[in-house]
């Protein structure tokens, strides 16, 4: 399995709700019938950040399905498409700081 990050910054949600990452979660493993699972890792940071880890089949792809979700879905009120980075790598529960960040493109 390879890795997803979904980084949230949590000042750019109009509704701060810290259930927001099953629904990520959620909604990702459906949309994606499974190739997409959770990661087992997530953290909320005093700083105002937030991180989702996803294990995926494929990351390149799921991140690609997962930023079309982003742009249909409102994930707990929110648009995550101003508020959302989204990181990738080929390695198993990669950190953030060893993946690529895909969204938005650097």
């Amino acid at each position: 399995m390879q890795t997803i990050i979904v980084k949230l910054d949590l000042r750019k949600l109009a509704n701060v709700d810290l259930g927001i990452s099953d629904h990520i979660i959620e909604r990702a493993a459906k949309a994606s019938g499974g190739a997409i699972a959770d990661g087992n890792y997530g953290y909320f940071s005093p700083d105002g950040s937030a991180a989702v880890w996803l294990s995926a089949e494929n990351a390149a792809e799921g991140a690609n399905l997962l930023l079309k979700l982003f742009q249909s879905e409102k994930f707990c009120e929110n648009d995550l498409t101003a508020a959302a980075e989204i990181y990738i790598s080929e390695e198993e529960h990669a950190l953030l700081f060893d993946c690529t960040r895909v969204y938005p493109a650097e």
